[in-house]
């Protein structure tokens, strides 16, 4: 009997394997399927099928700021990012998102549904036909690892929508990658791939220079520049490792005490940038805040090949200084002022009620 019981549940565990391995190539099969789905399919969001991985974070007092999280939905054969984005936060999101393309990084494709939007009507129905068939019971392998908390949390910041809590809600296209550091793991310079990880570097380096001209300064730690840990949570990398930005935005309400203190450690750190030498070790040496930086995203496996972040820099710097003609040479203001004011008015004919960034600080 106690041979047969253990066989029992040698058995019953085997089965459990083999059931979660299944979930998750069904899953795994989805994502695939859900990844290469166009962009121009979830331009209108259909019928919501699925909420995971993130919710509501903090939601303050009106006039204090609100934080979210992205929430990951299935809709129809694909998958949207849904983000609520706090009062004054949609303009400066997009703006550093257009700065970004600019200098050549990719990010992922998005769009902003405004509260009086028939849209918002339609996740609205979705969750809350979600939250009927969690209370029913009534849920599939793949829902069973559904949070209910998520599905409360969106249907709660929905009901903030346009009263004073979230503005708008960002609909982002869905990227596979990964954390840069965790996709750097698997490579070393040894590597024949490693041509791609010159590139992710570089681009590391042009994104670093387009931070710096937004005021993005969570996302890299450059130590003795100014004191913040890094966020490379930010920096995804595909299985190809090609580098994509995310979470970014233009940093505007920031006292002018902390300008004052930090704006001429960005211009130093540009000046040595662009005064680098790279074919001198010494020369490079002086560069130690982008060799932590790498340190802190691989440790030592790339020791040295802070030169191509250095490379990707120097290029972001050029086509920043010369900002001025790729999109209209006849504009008498100078090149970016000039494409920001052009963008500023056409946001306000796309979106009339959400306010843009107008302050001294940006």
């Amino acid at each position: 009997v106690d041979r047969l019981k253990k066989e029992k549940q040698e058995l019953n565990d085997e089965y459990k394997l083999l059931k979660e391995h299944a979930v998750k190539l069904e899953k795994m099969e989805f994502f695939a399927r859900a990844a290469a789905i166009s962009w121009d399919e979830l331009t209108k969001l259909a019928k919501i099928s699925d909420v995971w991985k993130a919710g509501i974070k903090t939601v303050r007092q009106p006039g204090e700021g609100n934080e979210s999280r992205p929430f990951f939905v299935k809709v129809s054969d694909g998958i949207a990012v849904l983000k609520f984005m706090p009062k004054g936060c949609s303009a400066p999101v997009q703006i550093a998102d257009e700065i970004l393309r600019l200098f050549g990084v990719r990010t992922p494709r998005l769009r902003f549904i405004l509260p009086a939007d028939e849209e918002i009507a339609t996740i609205r129905a979705g969750m809350e036909r979600l939250q009927a068939t969690i209370n029913e019971q009534r849920m599939t392998e793949m829902m069973k690892t559904l949070d209910v908390e998520k599905v409360d949390a969106c249907l709660e910041a929905l009901s903030q929508l346009g009263r004073g809590g979230f503005e708008a809600v960002m609909v982002l296209e869905y990227v596979k990658a990964g954390r840069i550091d965790d996709q750097l793991r698997s490579f070393d310079s040894h590597d024949e791939g490693f041509a791609n990880v010159e590139k992710l570097l570089e681009v590391m380096g042009e994104m670093l220079v387009a931070d710096l001209l937004i005021y993005n300064l969570d996302r890299f730690s450059l130590p003795g520049v100014w004191d913040h840990p890094g966020n490379y949570g930010n920096i995804l990398a595909t299985s190809s490792l090609k580098a994509v930005s995310v979470d970014h935005q233009v940093f505007s309400d920031v006292p002018a005490a902390t300008h004052a203190i930090n704006l001429p450690k960005v211009e130093d750190v540009l000046r040595r940038l662009a005064s680098a030498d790279l074919a001198n070790t010494g020369e490079t040496a002086r560069l130690q805040p982008i060799a932590s930086m790498l340190h802190a995203i691989c440790g030592d496996r790339f020791a040295g090949a802070e030169a191509y972040i250095i490379f990707g820099a120097l290029k972001g710097i050029a086509l920043a200084a010369n900002f001025p003609r790729p999109w209209n040479p006849a504009d008498a203001e100078p090149g970016l002022w000039a494409y920001l004011h052009q963008w500023q008015r056409e946001w306000a004919v796309k979106y009339p009620t959400l306010p843009f960034v107008d302050d001294a600080a940006f």
